[in-house]
């Protein structure tokens, strides 16, 4: 079972983690089965991932352990310092938001720190990697970095003035959506220029708790626990909560998509999971990550060496790895930002013992994977 408040969801391949205030628990069927992943009796109250490890967060440490949920280990020059805030992970750039202070930045991994400059004492709530920046969002509005997070500069022009409150972000090709964490006439803004400016949305919900991107459509965890969906890239809302959602989600919670299912914290205890199918409306099909591109491995089966191919009508941040059945990451093919169009990637893959395999690539909040066989 799924014991205590939870704080933190992160869907990576087939395994669902939920960070709570029991420790840190994971779900390899879609939530049905929960099994203790470390921190017993710590709270966990954020999750991330990156280059076959996993980063937890409690209300004093930052870890890093195994994608398994393994071998965790404190990180020494973030110790006192740390609670909870988002993190960041692109590539071997680590970036962590401290509590109402300045934004940390790794570009090692973790191994050493150093703060960025151009943001101040602010009470950061989520990061994004974009197309050609980085954002991140604190009760002051938006901050964007054009440099791996280095340097910032605000981004917040046509959003609230006053104490905006950003609680959420999310990208969907090169539209950036941030979510209001305050109560306005409309608490969903979004930007086409790469956060030069925002523009509200129609008919949203009025205090934002989330965003999620699944394919081509966009979510969001509005005040009371209702669902808004949005099916032409944020220009439109509608609610389309289930009943027994409403007054059921954590006022600061996340909700993350998983398989067919998506999952939201809950105020009273544990974790909500609903069909997408019986949330998004039935005229919507979700597109892949890839939207009508394509994603092929040859050759298939493997020897030695494959050429991976994919490519995607829109651009966006990608992760491109190999995982076994288990979906435990044995390899980080590409992680970065791609244009649209077609792109190519050298796998070679001497070591890597002979069976089934998937090559999974995550794209603009969702995934496509490709079964392949190692000889």
């Amino acid at each position: 079972g799924l014991p205590g408040k939870v704080y933190t969801l992160l869907a990576e391949g087939n395994n669902l983690y939920a960070g709570s205030d029991s420790g840190l628990f994971c779900s390899s069927d879609f939530g049905v089965n929960w099994a203790p992943a470390g921190f017993h009796d710590t709270t966990i109250l954020v999750l991330a991932t990156g280059d076959a490890n996993l980063f937890a967060g409690s209300s004093a440490d930052l870890f890093k352990g195994s994608i398994q949920g393994t071998n965790w280990n404190a990180i020494p020059s973030l110790h006192r310092v740390y609670t909870g805030n988002p993190i960041l992970i692109s590539g071997n750039t680590i970036l962590v938001g401290m509590y109402e202070s300045s934004i940390e930045r790794s570009t090692d991994n973790g191994l050493t720190w150093s703060p960025t400059s151009g943001v101040g004492s602010f009470a950061w709530s989520s990061f994004l990697s974009g197309v050609r920046y980085f954002y991140a969002g604190s009760q002051y509005g938006v901050s964007r970095s054009s440099d791996s997070g280095a340097t910032w500069t605000a981004s917040s022009v046509g959003l609230p003035s006053s104490y905006p409150e950003v609680s959420s972000l999310a990208c969907l090709g090169n539209t950036i959506f941030v979510g209001i964490g305050n109560y306005y006439d409309t608490s969903i803004f979004m930007s086409t220029n790469y956060g030069e400016s925002w523009s509200p949305t129609e008919n949203g919900p009025s205090y934002v708790t989330s965003l999620t991107v699944n394919g081509n459509i966009v979510l969001a965890g509005g005040s009371e626990g209702i669902v808004f969906v949005s099916t032409d890239t944020g220009d439109t809302w509608s609610q389309v909560s289930e009943d027994g959602l409403e007054n059921q989600l954590n006022p600061f919670g996340a909700m993350v998509v998983a398989g067919p299912y998506l999952f939201a914290e809950s105020g009273v205890g544990g974790v909500w999971r609903f069909p997408l199918a019986d949330i998004v409306p039935s005229n919507v099909v979700a597109q892949d990550a890839l939207g009508t591109g394509s994603l092929s491995v040859y050759p298939n089966p493997i020897s030695t060496h494959a050429m991976i191919n994919l490519s995607s009508p829109q651009a966006g941040h990608a992760d491109v790895t190999m995982v076994n059945k288990l979906g435990m990451k044995v390899a980080k093919i590409f992680s970065g930002t791609l244009e649209s169009g077609s792109h190519s990637f050298l796998w070679n893959s001497t070591g890597v013992a002979a069976g089934m395999y998937e090559c999974l690539v995550k794209m603009n909040g969702t995934m496509k994977c490709i079964p392949i066989i190692i000889e």
